[in-house]
């Protein structure tokens, strides 16, 4: 059996090869090559780099598409992972969440794609997304990307629960291995509380985002430090430009800042 799979694995090189190549380019001619390589050689990454292929050229309908139908004929834990997350994409959590489960049935995809769907899945549930997240981040076999987004999600969390100094040692982390905007505003928060307003200043002037998600970081920066009439200010000045993100901020106020009603 093994046997077999090199020789298929080999016989599918040059198509992997020429359809990564052709991808690279941005021609639409790499996603028959990679669906090629995909269907001689059974391999679940080389199907996830079809559908990712399928993606660019065709949209995310066409992806998912295919990638639910190849999880019923060629199912693997790399196509499970991805069709989680093109469902994410698409909102449809209920689909991420069976292609969670059959997708560790089937076993590991060294990838991360099954770690990072777990991720999304799991917030729905901000004590089950704690606990994942804190799993995540004592791990060392994760992809960057996933490593940063656990460390991420642990610093917002020591906001809402005031632990200031465990959110600079986790945003200073961050930032020195990545400009993440989100970990700016981490550090704008614990340098408002410190008092350092220079520092502040400089940290909220290097997040590169909306104004919209910078209020909202702010707002969240200012009930944690349990000033609530500028939150409130803050809060109402959102509201007037974009509603829907208001609403969506004081919802985690009432939910996670004691005192907040």
């Amino acid at each position: 059996m093994f046997l077999l799979r090199l020789i298929t694995w080999l016989i599918s090189l040059p198509l992997l090869w020429a359809g990564m190549l052709l991808a690279t380019l941005k021609v639409p001619l790499c996603v028959p090559l990679l669906r090629g390589a995909w269907r001689i050689s059974g391999d679940g990454d080389i199907g996830s780099r079809a559908i990712g292929a399928v993606q660019a050229h065709a949209g995310l309908n066409v992806a998912l598409a295919e990638a639910t139908h190849a999880m019923d004929h060629r199912p693997s834990p790399q196509v499970a992972g991805l069709a989680g997350l093109l469902a994410i994409q698409n909102q449809d959590r209920e689909l991420a969440k069976d292609m969670l489960a059959r997708g560790r049935e089937l076993g590991d995809d060294p990838a991360g794609s099954l770690d990072m769907l777990e991720f999304f899945t799991s917030m729905e549930d901000p004590k089950t997304h704690e606990e994942l997240v804190a799993r995540l981040d004592s791990r060392h076999d994760l992809p960057p990307m996933l490593s940063i987004m656990a460390s991420m999600s642990l610093a917002s969390y020591d906001v809402y629960a005031g632990r200031f100094d465990d959110v600079r040692l986790r945003a200073g982390r961050i930032l020195a291995v990545r400009d993440w905007p989100v970990a700016q505003m981490l550090m704008w928060t614990v340098e408002t509380q410190a008092g350092n307003h220079a520092a502040a200043d400089a940290h909220r002037a290097k997040a590169q985002m909306p104004p919209e998600q910078k209020a909202s970081c702010q707002i969240v920066g200012y009930a944690a430090m349990g000033d609530f009439a500028q939150t409130r200010q803050l809060l109402e000045q959102l509201r007037g430009s974009h509603p829907e993100t208001a609403e969506a901020v004081e919802e985690r106020l009432r939910n996670r800042v004691e005192g907040w009603a």
